[in-house]
């Protein structure tokens, strides 16, 4: 039932889009407002674009803070690697290792 609501209410504004064109389409728009609707729409695309280079930005900011994150935990873990065998040994390491994988 949820989903015919929905799809009926889709229905329903695609029909209201479709009258309010061809409402647009027989009306005729003096060419001072036609005018400045054309500017208007000109300055909210540049808006837009303005934005989309925003996010972009962002984006890419975003994946070399990952990046980063991730060479740096990368070298932590590799550190802990070396103290842990330090602490107990190579040898006995390399046993644990071969012990765990065998059971």
């Amino acid at each position: 039932m949820h989903l015919f609501n929905r799809i009926f209410a889709f229905v329903c504004d695609k029909m209201l889009q479709e009258e309010e064109i061809e409402k647009r389409k027989n009306a005729e728009i003096p060419p001072a407002q036609m005018e400045a609707e054309m500017q208007e729409l000109k300055r909210e695309n540049s808006d837009m674009k303005q934005y989309v280079l925003a996010l972009q930005g962002e984006v890419y900011g975003a994946r070399l803070a990952a990046k980063y994150l991730d060479k740096e935990l990368a070298g932590r873990y590799d550190i802990y690697l070396i103290y842990v065998m330090s602490r107990i040994g190579v040898n006995r390491w390399k046993g644990n290792l071969a012990s765990s994988s065998e059971g």
